[in-house]
């Protein structure tokens, strides 16, 4: 998965990785901070974005097409070619990121592109001046040998050649390549995820 591949990047090159989820209430006090009340005094409390810049970690902004353009908006200037970040609510402090620092991002839609948004329900159209600081990589689906190893390894009880069957409808459902056969199936992808979860059914009651 997206997401899988950074944190085993960041885990095999032992590099510390903070990962933040974005969904509907994702606040920009959740990305930079806020004031807070503490021991009787207001002081400033970093968010997740201004702890990696400051510490040299990696940031991880999982699902991020589902995040507020608003809140998206406070990562133009960190991801500029000379990136920085300007705290206002912290009397103007200006970050200027460790060398270390990285931002990734995962997304299923890319911005909600008009030919996938209906599969991907919730999502927010990112716009183009946003999309142009990333270095956009798509990640395909596993060669079919590695899909059978994982889904074998996720459900033991997994008969090889009813692994083998199960990957191949993956694969004919992701191109939509069912022949004459009547069978057509509707969704966007059938991720691994999805060829999991029916793997583990199908060990469980011995019946793909």
């Amino acid at each position: 998965g997206k997401t899988t591949h950074i944190v085993q990047l960041a885990a095999r090159i032992k590099q510390p990785l903070l990962c933040i989820n974005f969904n509907g209430e994702t606040r920009m006090s959740d990305l930079i901070g806020k004031m807070n009340v503490i021991n009787g005094q207001t002081i400033w409390v970093d968010g997740i974005l201004p702890i990696a810049m400051r510490r040299g970690y990696w940031l991880l902004l999982d699902e991020i097409d589902f995040a507020d353009p608003a809140v998206l908006s406070l990562l133009h200037p960190v991801l500029e070619q000379n990136p920085q970040l300007t705290l206002k609510e912290n009397g103007g402090e200006i970050i200027k990121p460790h060398p270390l620092f990285r931002v990734f991002a995962t997304s299923n839609s890319i911005g909600a592109m008009s030919d996938r948004a209906s599969a991907y329900g919730g999502t927010n159209t990112m716009n183009e001046a946003f999309l142009d600081r990333w270095h956009v990589i798509m990640v395909e689906n596993l060669p079919a040998k590695e899909e059978i190893k994982v889904i074998r390894y996720e459900a033991p009880g997994l008969n090889a050649t009813v692994a083998k069957k199960m990957i191949n409808f993956a694969n004919m459902a992701r191109n939509n390549d069912f022949g004459d056969g009547g069978v057509m199936y509707s969704g966007d992808n059938f991720s691994t995820r999805k060829v999991i979860a029916w793997a583990k059914k199908a060990a469980l009651h011995r019946d793909p």
